[in-house]
C-alpha cells in the first residue's frame, strides 16, 4: 500500500513539474527565418504566431 501512495505522489509531482514547464513554455518566443533573411517567422512556445515578416524584396 505505502508503494501505492509513493507512486500517487511522484505522479502528482511530475504533474506539477510538467504544468511549470508548459507555462514556461508558453511565454517564450522563438524566431524562424527563411534562407537570406527574406521571410521571419516569431511564435510562441505554445505554437500561436506572433508575426510574419516579409522582406522588401519578396513582394516585389
Amino acid at each position: 500500500m505505502m508503494n501505492m501512495q509513493n507512486m500517487m505522489r511522484q505522479a502528482q509531482k511530475l504533474q506539477k513539474q510538467l504544468e511549470q514547464s508548459q507555462a514556461e513554455l508558453a511565454a517564450m518566443q522563438f524566431v524562424g527565418k527563411s534562407a537570406q533573411d527574406l521571410v521571419q517567422a516569431t511564435l510562441t512556445g505554445d505554437k500561436k504566431v506572433v508575426s510574419i515578416d516579409f522582406n522588401p524584396a519578396v513582394i516585389d
